[in-house]
């Protein structure tokens, strides 16, 4: 699978001060591909109100080497798309609810495409393989242990068993990561493959949403109830976090944070973590 686009986004560095150079203190963010755009927009205006800390986006980790990262001390926070493991909160790590968004279908084929949660499940089982155009359905799988896989066999009934047949097409590519997904899916004809609607919108890429029983992912329609299809994402924080991570914790928490969140396809959390406060 082609690599990453970017591999790292660095914001502000330092600045001048009446005394010369102020060095700044040091951010380095990570986890889920799903939110690597929305934490390069987080942190550019982070950067604007805090001049003084470097912030660093590093791709390429997913949730659990992002939790292990900041377990290891190489990340002052990740954003998982996972709760986590009680092995994972025995080593002092807290996770800290961040943003909702909807998880939705995409293809490169055609514009204003609906399908049932039938349609879903007959895709991966194989007894549906065109589109209404008459292009084969080209779908992409993601590795049996991403968070991705998981939800979808745990929103629709028959999904494991359709999941493993799907698994046996030697053609079928298998997206290592949230931004090799979005990748293969442009480049193939006629694809299909989910991600959020958090990266669909802050990656842009050249896809299709596909609606679901008629309904358009969305946040509206989400809060509204009417789109049911869903992921949640956490900050994953050591047990005693830097002040430069409670600063940026704090500022996920402002309006103007949280309107980045809504304009790019997200619903900020209320926190329910003790562990900053």
């Amino acid at each position: 699978m082609p690599v990453l686009r970017q591999n790292t986004a660095i914001f502000a560095v330092a600045f001048w001060a009446a005394g010369g150079v102020v060095h700044a203190d040091e951010i380095r963010l990570g986890g889920t591909g799903a939110a690597h755009g929305i934490l390069q927009i987080l942190g550019e205006a982070y950067s604007t109100e805090n001049p003084g800390d470097a912030v660093e986006i590093v791709s390429g980790l997913g949730s659990s080497g992002g939790i292990a990262a900041v377990s290891e001390g190489a990340l002052t926070l990740a954003v998982s798309s996972r709760p986590l493991r009680q092995n994972e909160k025995a080593k002092g790590l807290d996770g800290i609810p961040f943003i909702d968004t909807p998880f939705m279908f995409v293809t490169s084929n055609v514009a204003n495409l609906t399908i049932s949660n039938a349609d879903v499940v007959a895709i991966h089982d194989g007894t549906l393989r065109k589109w209404p155009n008459n292009k084969g359905i080209k779908p992409i799988l993601r590795p049996r242990s991403d968070t991705a896989s998981a939800l979808l066999i745990e929103s629709f009934s028959g999904m494991q068993a359709a999941m493993d047949k799907l698994r046996q097409r030697p053609e079928v590519p298998v997206a290592a990561t949230d931004q090799d997904n979005l990748q293969a899916a442009e480049e193939i004809t006629a694809s299909f493959t989910a991600m959020t609607l958090l990266q669909f919108l802050t990656e842009r890429p050249r896809l299709h949403a596909i609606m679901l029983d008629g309904v358009q992912p969305s946040v509206e329609n989400m809060q509204a109830g009417k789109y049911t299809l869903r992921t949640n994402m956490q900050l994953i924080t050591s047990a005693q976090p830097s002040a430069v991570a409670r600063r940026f914790i704090a500022f996920t928490r402002t309006p103007q944070a949280q309107q980045l969140i809504r304009e790019n396809g997200g619903v900020p959390i209320s926190a329910q973590s003790a562990a900053v406060q």
